[in-house]
């Protein structure tokens, strides 16, 4: 092979920079699907084609989420003993 063959090049290229210290940044993609698998949205390919179909399954998983954050809230939250709202 030729030594100016542009594969070759790419191969033996070597980068100057050495790459950021810590963890890699998350992507908005990462983030994306990270929400997805946490919907137990399944097929979400497919759904996200029709507009209706994405649009109610977000409707759902926006409804579990308040419910899911009202209890957590109410959880927490403890009447003291004696005490008694007017």
């Amino acid at each position: 092979m030729a030594e100016d063959n542009k594969v070759q090049k790419i191969k033996r290229w070597k980068p100057m920079s050495k790459r950021p210290i810590g963890r890699p940044k998350t992507r908005w993609g990462d983030d994306v699907l990270e929400d997805i698998r946490s919907m137990n949205v399944r097929n979400w390919k497919k759904i996200e084609q029709d507009r209706d179909s994405w649009k109610k399954a977000v409707e759902q998983t926006r409804t579990l989420q308040v419910v899911a954050l009202y209890k957590k809230y109410t959880a927490s939250f403890h009447i003291f003993p004696g005490y008694h709202s007017q």
